[in-house]
């Protein structure tokens, strides 16, 4: 999640709440909720929402969670990704209005692979490059 956020592992100590921090304000609460129902039922989550990003500086993304439970069906972490699908949307809305589509290199990360424990509250993350 650092990279895709641009942010510095050295320099960030990065929580539940700080990764809330990063969604635009006005999604947060659904964010929030999406995500607290996901624990509480130990179930799968899918959303899309506006962040802020140094990288990106603001974006759309696409985050998706698994539940990762113990042999007693307690949760322990999540794991999932989170996508900047700004460039898609773009299109996807350059092509409902009709006008031409463009093509873009901005070579971005294409996602990060997270674990969110439970425990720690730290998520850890993996990076993705685009492949092409």
């Amino acid at each position: 999640m650092f990279r895709i956020y641009g942010l510095d592992p050295a320099k960030t100590k990065l929580s539940r709440e700080r990764a809330f921090e990063l969604i635009h304000p006005e999604d947060r609460p659904v964010v929030r909720e999406t995500f607290e129902h996901a624990v509480r039922a130990k179930c799968d989550y899918e959303i899309e929402h506006r962040a802020f990003s140094r990288a990106a500086r603001s974006g759309i993304f696409h985050a998706l969670g698994h539940p990762v439970l113990d042999e007693s069906g307690a949760l322990t972490d999540y794991v999932g990704t989170v996508m900047d699908i700004t460039d898609s949307k773009q299109a996807e809305n350059l092509f409902a209005t009709g006008e031409p589509a463009k093509r873009t290199s901005s070579g971005k990360y294409l996602g990060q692979l997270f674990c969110l424990s439970r425990i720690s509250d730290s998520p850890t993350s993996t990076n993705m490059q685009r492949r092409r």
